[in-house]
C-alpha cells in the first residue's frame, strides 16, 4: 500500500512543477521576444534603405523633368528660328 502511495501526484509536486513550467515559459518568453527585436531591427533597416531610394527617386524625377522643359524651350527657339513655326 505504502507503495502506491508514493506514485501520487502530491501538493509538492505540484509546485515543483508549477516552477519548471514557469521557468520554461519564461525562457520561451524571452526568446520569442529576442526574436521580434531582431526582427523588428532587420525591418526598421529595411524601411531605412526604401526611404533613401524613394528620395533618391524624387530628386532624380525633379532634375529629369526639369532638363526635359529646358530641352523644349531650347528646341521651340530653335524650331522657330530655323522653321519660322513651332510644330
Amino acid at each position: 500500500m505504502k507503495k502506491m502511495v508514493d506514485e501520487y501526484f502530491t501538493k509538492k509536486d505540484s509546485s515543483k512543477l508549477e516552477v519548471r513550467l514557469n521557468l520554461k515559459l519564461d525562457e520561451k518568453l524571452d526568446e520569442i521576444r529576442d526574436d521580434m527585436k531582431q526582427w523588428h531591427s532587420d525591418l526598421i533597416d529595411i524601411v531605412d534603405g526604401l526611404a533613401s531610394e524613394v528620395k533618391d527617386n524624387r530628386e532624380f524625377r525633379e532634375i529629369t523633368t526639369h532638363q526635359i522643359v529646358e530641352v523644349e524651350e531650347r528646341v521651340g527657339k530653335v524650331e522657330k528660328k530655323v522653321f519660322g513655326t513651332v510644330v
